[in-house]
């Protein structure tokens, strides 16, 4: 994770250029919330506000129905709800500008 978010702040543009990279690495990062370790799922919290500050919530719009829906389910492992929730704080506290105005 922490190799990734470096890569991706040494190659701002790879949100642009490589699009099925992109998803990849999106689907790799929820997946990842859910790992046994909380070191690892808050790093990986991490990187995906870092993938947000490339491509934005609209470039990524099945992240937030994806987390809530971690939290809704009733079966959701203890590991992935704190990775799905510590999640939703980052993404919060980064792009609060751009939630605010898609509330407007």
């Amino acid at each position: 994770a922490v190799l990734l978010k470096q890569y991706m702040e040494a190659n701002p543009a790879l949100a642009a250029g490589q699009p099925a990279v992109v998803a990849t690495v999106k689907s790799s990062l929820v997946r990842l919330l859910a790992d046994g370790d909380a070191d690892v799922r808050h790093r990986v919290a991490s990187v995906v506000t870092r993938v947000l500050s490339e491509v934005e919530l609209r470039g990524w719009p099945e992240l937030l129905p994806s987390l809530c829906g971690v939290l809704a389910a009733a079966d959701s492992a203890p590991a992935l709800l704190d990775g799905a929730l510590y999640t939703l704080k980052l993404v919060v506290e980064d792009q609060r500008r751009e939630l605010c105005d898609e509330a407007n």
